[in-house]
């Protein structure tokens, strides 16, 4: 008997067959896998596009039914009072289901596809990456819509800035910025203009301070920058620290390491591409992180990494950094297993295949909620805020009809739970997670049925 786990790794040349049985669920999304539809149910159907429909004489890929329908859509295991249970997800919504025994599939094929379907949820949690659960704070700096004009208008009114003086051998005045969610306690994010990050804010109007940040931020971190961010964070953490270039910034190594997590290997990635990934891996190096406990007074501004070892001798007015680790502060709570898993195909979504940035800074989200055990539900604005994609749901909502927003978002939802990646379908980032409501004022999040590489993480 082969490793049950080699073969999970490995691409099936198809999709699974199964038969569809009740209904158990509302949630939707395409997949790989083949839904076969019973003749009763076949029969009521009314057929979209994604459902294809079998009868005498046609290539049918069974000879279950004279007449049937056929989904495509994705299954997955679930643990049902210590019963495996395969749940397939579909156009259509949710069924139960069993799996189909095609007469043209080999012995190697039928064991083949047992292990891909049980070890789905176990490869998509190997092979995701860890980052500090302070990192959430950064989505604060992101901003949905492809015009860029909108979204460093949205990042400006996220900005509290101000101008503080140092009183050294030469009086310097440096600009912090920080980003904050309304009426939400927590973590927040802090910049400061005096490094690489922002450093045309340093000698600014206060008055011109706001544009300026919002401008700044949506041209340093967009969400492909911030993707490389977190896969850099991940990496620098698997290697216990990494060591500077001669310039004081991070490896060329690492550089072209996230390059192959985000799907985009040096080989073949465009100047544009190793620029994002440049500037994102400056900004690792320069940002900081203001974690303020919810129900106590005290922060602390945290390097996202820190200094370990130095080039030149103490007193040396420039010193030169040697090597970098991530700070420990914000690693006690991975140390104890609390994290934040970030599944490696949400790495992958490119700017052409995400336009607005929409389903990557949901994904990004609800893998952090999912992640840290969130349960329950709560308002669609809020999720929304601290997504980054609040400003970007007004104007949609105020330039189209309807309910455009919120089908927009659940499109989203359907993209990300049958997400692929390395041959392996589907991620399933979101589980269960729904909006229920029409209204973007009144819509809440529900937070159902979290996927098993999440329950890890929290």
């Amino acid at each position: 008997m082969r490793d049950h786990r080699a073969l999970a790794g490995k691409q099936l040349a198809r999709g699974i067959p199964l038969v569809r049985m009740e209904r158990v669920g509302d949630t939707t999304a395409a997949g790989t896998d083949m839904v076969v539809v019973p003749m009763d149910d076949a029969a009521q159907l009314e057929v979209p596009e994604e459902i294809g429909v079998y009868r005498d004489g046609e290539d049918m890929p069974t000879d279950i039914a004279p007449a049937i329908a056929v989904e495509y859509g994705h299954a997955r295991v679930e643990d049902h009072d210590g019963r495996a249970v395969i749940i397939a997800r579909t156009p259509t919504g949710e069924y139960r289901a069993c799996i189909l025994m095609p007469r043209d599939y080999s012995p190697a094929e039928w064991l083949e596809m047992h292990a891909a379907l049980y070890q789905r949820q176990r490869v998509t949690r190997d092979t995701a990456l860890p980052v500090p659960v302070e990192a959430a704070a950064l989505q604060r700096a992101l901003a949905g819509g492809r015009d860029h004009d909108a979204r460093s208008a949205a990042l400006a009114s996220r900005a509290r800035a101000k101008v503080e003086t140092y009183f050294t051998r030469e009086k310097r005045e440096l600009v912090t910025v920080e980003l904050v969610l309304p009426k939400v306690r927590g973590m927040r994010l802090r910049l400061r203009a005096e490094h690489p990050v922002f450093p045309q804010l340093a000698s600014a109007p206060k008055h011109e301070l706001p544009a300026l940040v919002g401008e700044a931020m949506a041209r340093a971190l967009p969400v492909r920058g911030y993707q490389a961010v977190l896969a850099g964070m991940s990496l620098v953490y698997r290697e216990g620290g990494t060591k500077l270039d001669e310039e004081g910034e991070l490896p060329s190594a690492l550089r072209l390491e996230v390059m192959r997590v985000m799907g985009m290997p040096s080989r073949s990635a465009s100047k544009a591409q190793r620029e994002i990934v440049l500037g994102a891996m400056q900004f690792l190096v320069h940002a900081e992180v203001l974690v303020k406990p919810v129900g106590e007074k005290a922060a602390e501004y945290l390097p996202i990494l820190v200094r370990t070892s130095y080039l030149d001798e103490p007193g040396t007015e420039e010193r030169r950094a040697g090597e970098l680790m991530m700070n420990p502060k914000l690693m006690p709570a991975m140390d104890e297993g609390r994290r934040w898993l970030v599944p490696e195909a949400l790495f992958q979504v490119s700017d052409d295949a995400d336009r607005d940035g929409v389903t990557r800074l949901l994904g990004f989200q609800l893998a952090h909620r999912l992640g840290m055990g969130t349960t329950g539900h709560e308002r669609l604005e809020l999720m929304l805020r601290r997504a980054g994609l609040w400003e970007w749901a007004q104007k949609q909502a105020r330039a189209q009809r309807g309910t455009y927003v919120i089908d927009a978002l659940r499109t989203g939802l359907d993209t990300l739970r049958a997400l692929p990646h390395a041959g392996h379908a589907p991620a399933d980032i979101v589980g269960g997670t729904v909006i229920v409501g029409s209204e973007l004022a009144t819509a809440v999040v529900e937070y159902r049925d979290a996927p098993s590489w999440a329950s890890s993480s929290g």
